[in-house]
């Protein structure tokens, strides 16, 4: 079974035993974890091709096509499925 191995960050959102509760204390742990290419799925929820206010849709046409758009293509190529989860007008 094909797998996407992905590296996974995440911040905890406390310290170790002894050290101040402060932001500058917690960590962002880097984990490679491998994802079953027939259980994946990426999720594009409220990708919209226009917006009332032309500044962010000019700004989110940039973002799709040069940073979406490849990352779509590369997942269906390897068969990862696409939903589209738009929200309601």
């Amino acid at each position: 079974m094909p797998a996407l191995r992905l590296p996974v960050t995440y911040q905890r959102t406390c310290a170790d035993p002894g050290i101040p509760t402060e932001e500058r204390h917690f960590l962002r742990p880097t984990l490679q974890h491998a994802y079953p290419v027939e259980q994946t799925a990426l999720v594009l929820v409220d990708c919209w091709d226009n917006h009332y206010i032309k500044s962010h849709e000019r700004r989110s046409a940039e973002i799709m096509r040069t940073t979406l758009k490849p990352v779509i293509e590369a997942l269906r190529g390897v068969g990862v499925a696409i939903v589209h989860a738009p929200l309601p007008p």
